[in-house]
């Protein structure tokens, strides 16, 4: 069902309890936008509980679902800071495809107040920012310190009040001028002293060095990617790192790097921080997904598949047209648009143009069923769908329930009574029968099929086939262009073209391969099965009384390859019922073994 907040209460009548919200502490209570809330967190759970418990087929061996097995669709990025949200608190690791968050990402904030303070540093509030990153670590403590009051200064004495603090409170003093007094009369703390000296090293750098180069020398010098790895959860590590080196090519990047200055440059984030998410940023790539599961929007998936799918806030209504925008039709094959016009909003449509308007509203009905059909095909096994609020026409989640809710119940939604063990007393007193799940839950619940890596033997296999199908062509290509068509590295080419030339050259296999012994031949020959499954022969030679199939093996002989080539050779009977259909393997040293 779809994740909603329950009803207000109808008590809201003449004399009862007015209750007033604090804005300070509490949010107003946006229903919609908690509906999605907690679908963000049932999301969070349920994907808790699916991985290590569902089963992925692979390689006819299964093992539990990782989070890598995972791959969360949205429509748009619009509510995706929700979702992301639920599943930081749920510690589930995730990439996400978010646009233009760079400079709103936390790391990227603290580099900012660093920059901030290197040009302002009387700027309190960006170097009590600064000194609580993980650059420099300080502690509750020490900025309490810093401000004059702080436990480890005016620690608690044995009447129970404060100890004095050795330095004189200056409220006139700026808190890297009391940083500086700190240091001086020897009561600062490792981590203010650390901070201090940092600090002061780049104060003098800050107006001598371009910006990327200074940039470079705080991530050195402050050790800024091991600090904020050994900070930061597990989960969120990769992208915290590839969020810190995306910010640092900012200064390259952005405008070729050709900033006058370091304020110039903070000038330049601040109106990239402004701008839409199109021209702002993005976050870093990771380049190591490791065991994390993937957020995309539906467009960004298409080619991409993963043997568990979850598709979010399907239950969204579409954007409202706003207006003020183009009416255009222009068929493809004409030289001019039929219709071009300006409108504004509904009423300003006009009688005239309401059928460009209905052709504009089914061509985008048909998009939309398009985009749904490529958000179901990512799946390989397991489609998930979820939504909030009130239940809305026509919308994803609506279409997919109508289907699935007519064919069969999820087991996980089945319960059945125990009937066969006594109840206890503390049983009785809750009901006569307790639920259990479904038996079918005990079971191995098969969720998609990885492909294993191919082994060097294999892959030398599938390029030796690849040579001989198109050296076996009427139309060749050179040694080169077929290196690069079939993707063989340099080092491997010389000896499969001799492996292959070999073959083509061989006395006994002469008759399969040159055009003047046979009717016909054909490479790659595919036919369906009777069980409906698509089946591939390596090569198919006709001669005038006779059929041969023949099958290249680089392997050793096994006990199934006499089953393949007999149901070959059935098939093939079909075909050519007036000939004899004969099988035969060929082993790469050029040996004939007929099957």
């Amino acid at each position: 069902p779809l994740a909603d907040l329950p009803a207000a209460p109808a008590g809201a009548e003449a004399g009862a309890e007015i209750k007033l919200r604090n804005p300070l502490l509490e949010a107003y209570p946006d229903r919609e936008e908690g509906a999605r809330e907690l679908e963000a967190r049932q999301f969070a759970d349920k994907i808790a509980a699916l991985v290590g418990h569902w089963q992925i087929s692979d390689e006819r061996q299964q093992r539990p679902a990782q989070y890598a097995d995972i791959m969360v669709l949205v429509r748009r990025r619009t509510h995706l800071k929700i979702y992301e949200h639920a599943l930081r608190c749920a510690a589930i690791p995730f990439l996400t495809s978010r646009r233009g968050g760079l400079l709103n990402t936390l790391e990227a904030s603290d580099i900012q107040a660093l920059l901030t303070f290197l040009i302002t540093p009387f700027a309190d509030l960006a170097l009590a920012q600064t000194l609580r990153t993980p650059l420099f670590g300080c502690s509750d403590e020490d900025m309490m310190l810093l401000a004059g009051a702080g436990s480890k200064v005016q620690g608690s004495s044995s009447e129970g009040e404060l100890a004095p603090c050795p330095l004189p409170l200056a409220p006139h003093l700026s808190w890297w001028q009391r940083l500086q007094q700190l240091v001086e009369v020897e009561t600062a703390t490792p981590a203010l002293l650390r901070a201090q000296r940092l600090l002061q090293g780049w104060l003098a750098l800050a107006d001598k060095l371009p910006v990327h180069d200074l940039l470079d020398h705080l991530y050195f010098e402050g050790d800024a990617q091991a600090r904020y790895a050994a900070a930061v959860p597990e989960v969120m590590r990769a992208t915290v790192l590839a969020n810190l080196q995306a910010f640092l090519e900012i200064a390259l990047n952005v405008d070729a790097g050709r900033y006058p200055s370091l304020p110039g440059f903070l000038r330049e984030l601040a109106e990239l921080r402004r701008a839409d998410d199109n021209e702002s940023p993005d976050e870093g790539k990771v380049s190591q997904a490791g065991n994390a599961l993937r957020i995309y929007t539906v467009h960004e998936a298409k080619g991409l598949e993963a043997p568990i799918v979850w598709l979010l806030d399907s239950n969204a209504k579409p954007p409202a047209d706003k207006g003020f925008d183009v009416l255009v039709d222009w068929p493809t094959d004409a030289k001019a648009p039929a219709h071009f016009s300006l409108y504004t909003d509904r009423a300003s449509r006009g009688a005239v143009r309401e059928h460009y308007f209905e052709q504009d509203a089914a061509l985008a009905q048909r998009e939309d069923l398009n985009l749904l059909y490529v958000a179901m095909t990512r799946a390989k096994q397991a489609l998930l769908v979820s939504g909030s609020g009130k239940l809305v026409e026509n919308s994803w989640f609506e279409r997919i329930a109508e289907v699935a809710t007519s064919e069969q119940v999820h087991p996980l939604a089945r319960m059945q009574p125990v009937q066969s063990a006594p109840l206890s007393p503390q049983s009785a007193l809750l009901g006569s029968q307790s639920p259990l799940p479904d038996p079918r839950l005990c079971a191995a619940l098969p969720v998609g099929a990885r492909k294993a890596v191919m082994s060097d033997a294999q892959r030398y296999g599938v390029w030796l086939h690849g040579l001989m199908e198109h050296l076996t062509d009427a139309v060749q290509g050179g040694e080169e262009e077929l290196r690069r068509k079939l993707n063989i590295p340099v080092e491997q080419m010389p000896a499969l073209w001799q492996h292959a030339q070999d073959l083509l050259n061989a006395p006994a296999l002469a008759r399969f391969f040159d055009a003047r012994h046979y009717l016909s031949a054909a490479n790659e020959v595919a036919y369906v099965n009777a069980a409906g499954q698509l089946r591939r022969m390596d090569r198919l030679v006709e001669f005038a009384g006779e059929v041969w199939v023949l099958d290249y093996k680089t392997g050793e002989r096994s006990a199934n390859q006499a089953a393949q080539m007999a149901e070959y050779r059935a098939a093939m009977q079909a075909i050519h019922p007036g000939k004899v259909v004969r099988c035969a393997l060929i082993f790469a040293n050029g040996e004939l073994s007929e099957v």
